[in-house]
């Protein structure tokens, strides 16, 4: 009888693993989308945020440098 159990879990194995290896897979795909969804939004706020430190510094400096070029000329 321990014999017949075991055939029987093993079939009924044999009939479930394909449904959760596709859940898996499923699981997998969704992580993985996620996961690069969520790289690309960061990489694009990254790169948003790097070019408008760059303006930003840009428009210090030239704003810096045009206050001491007027300081030197009315100076």
């Amino acid at each position: 009888s321990n014999l017949m159990l075991w055939s029987k879990s093993k079939k009924h194995e044999a009939l479930s693993f394909p449904r959760s290896h596709t859940i898996v897979l499923q699981h997998k795909f969704q992580f993985l989308s996620l996961s690069l969804s969520l790289s690309l939004s960061l990489s694009l706020s990254l790169s948003l945020s790097l070019s408008l430190s760059f303006t930003f510094i840009k428009y210090f400096f030239f704003y810096t440098s045009f206050g001491l070029h007027k300081g030197k000329m009315g100076g």
